[in-house]
């Protein structure tokens, strides 16, 4: 018997990043995920120098940056708006897929939801649209993916083109015939979800981005579970580090980060720089807390005081272990530069609270930790020599990033700071992944976010039917 469900991978494929993914059965349809492919995004752009502006035709769609959703009848989906510089344009016809699920904020899966049409149904979990919108409204870069996500025609006032609907962990959603229920994993950000989806014809599970090893790590045991509760006719699975893998959790992370500061605070030294991403807020309060323990002036940049501040105004600090540090009772805000809009109304929310500026750092009076969201350049405020760089990011790079990597090392050798990297992975390590997909038994298989999907089949093989995918080739699931 012939089956009417279809998977079809249009990101993601024998790579890491980009993932989008078309479910669909019986003319019911969902797309998993929008992200970007920063590997091919490098091929035409370099951030911050030229970068796609002006129209998402000639840019992105011609690039082939944006991905060409077609159905497994080969039906050209109209899901983008198109924009010349101008006016925002939206599609003049229909669209049968009406229902868009995005795992979890970081770009590689969540970067190109701003182009979407503004009449298509677009899921984020709760968290994961908070810090989807804070990194958007503290963008300072003029992309078309952060300028397309405000209503261009609101002259007068900032407000977004779409609405976000928001689920939670539990929740039955249906769209159409498939039925979708979200279940929280653990990531390198707070709100990561994966997807269950029930079809007519079949059941099927995507993982996102996930992991065993950090903070909330029994909400991937609890979803690895929940799986294995009943027959899955097809997993995709996630499976960045399957190829290496390393050993690290959060907590080694903390333990290393208090045992270096507090030496190199012990020889002298007054300042540490810390880079972290502004969503990665578990790693966030891992630094606070370091710093609190060495008694030390906790500093943030405001991007990270940003979205911190709309954590604490939220009601979703459950979700978080130690909740979020606080402005002004736990942390001090560092400036670079003129204010724009966004910092001015955060600064005014919390008047009294101390702001900083470059010479808390070119000449800190006490032990001082800086949090940052980005690379801190050296040439602007020059810390004193002996001052300690931690990177803190993902250790993925592209080979443009590397290259980027080389000259930003440089900088700070030039200027006599000391570098320390400690990090913990996002992802499931091998063997994780391993006893995950033991455990699940999917009769399906088919890995996504790697760059070894060979080694997936290799090791399952005898047990289930994998898939290498093949971008934009549908895939027949059956049950």
């Amino acid at each position: 018997m012939t089956s009417d469900c279809y998977v079809t991978l249009f990101g993601g494929v024998g790579k890491i990043g980009g993932n989008s993914i078309l479910v669909e059965d019986k003319g019911s349809m969902i797309l998993l995920d929008l992200g970007k492919d920063f590997d091919r995004y490098g091929r035409f752009f370099q951030f911050p120098f030229t970068m796609p502006t002006r129209s998402v035709q000639k840019e992105l769609i011609k690039t082939g940056l944006l991905p060409e959703i077609k159905t497994s009848k080969r039906q050209n989906l109209s899901l983008y708006v198109e924009y010349e510089g101008s006016e925002v344009k939206e599609p003049s016809t229909g669209c049968p897929l009406q229902h868009v699920f995005i795992s979890h904020p970081h770009l590689d899966h969540s970067g190109f939801v701003t182009l979407l049409r503004s009449d298509l149904n677009i899921n984020m979990g709760s968290m994961a649209e908070l810090i989807f919108s804070s990194n958007v409204e503290t963008r300072r870069d003029v992309t078309l993916e952060n300028k397309l996500y405000w209503d261009l025609t609101k002259k007068d006032e900032c407000k977004p083109r779409q609405k976000i609907l928001k689920f939670h962990d539990g929740m039955n959603i249906e769209a159409d015939r498939l039925k979708i229920n979200p279940h929280s994993v653990d990531h390198s950000v707070p709100g990561a979800y994966g997807f269950v989806v029930e079809s007519p014809s079949a059941r099927i599970a995507y993982t996102g981005d996930f992991r065993f090893h950090g903070p909330a790590q029994d909400l991937s045991e609890k979803f690895k579970e929940e799986l294995g509760e009943d027959r899955l006719d097809a997993l995709i699975v996630e499976g960045t580090n399957m190829n290496f893998g390393r050993i690290g959790s959060e907590e080694r992370v903390e333990r290393d980060a208090f045992g270096v500061i507090e030496k190199s605070f012990r020889l002298g030294n007054k300042l540490i720089i810390v880079e972290v991403k502004s969503s990665d807020i578990d790693r966030i309060n891992a630094f606070a807390r370091v710093a609190k323990s060495l008694d030390s002036t906790i500093i943030v940049t405001t991007r990270v005081a940003y979205i911190l501040d709309k954590i604490e105004l939220s009601e979703l600090k459950a979700r978080l272990k130690y909740g979020v540090p606080k402005l002004k009772d736990d942390v001090r805000v560092f400036t670079k530069g003129r204010l724009t809009k966004w910092e001015k109304e955060l600064l005014d929310r919390h008047q009294g609270m101390e702001v900083l500026d470059a010479k808390a750092i070119t000449s800190p009076e006490k032990k001082t930790i800086l949090i940052d969201s980005g690379r801190f350049n050296v040439f602007d405020a020059t810390p004193q020599k002996g001052s300690l760089y931690i990177q803190s990011v993902s250790e993925h790079l592209s080979e443009g990033e590397e290259h980027e990597e080389e000259r930003f090392l440089n900088s700070l050798a030039l200027y006599g700071l000391v570098v320390y990297r400690l990090h913990s992975s996002g992802h499931a390590s091998p063997l994780d992944l391993i006893e995950f997909i033991n455990e699940v038994r999917p009769r399906m298989l088919v890995p996504i976010h790697t760059e070894h999907p060979e080694a997936f089949h290799e090791i399952f093989k005898d047990n289930m039917n994998v898939i290498i995918p093949e971008k934009n080739l549908p895939i027949t699931v059956s049950s």
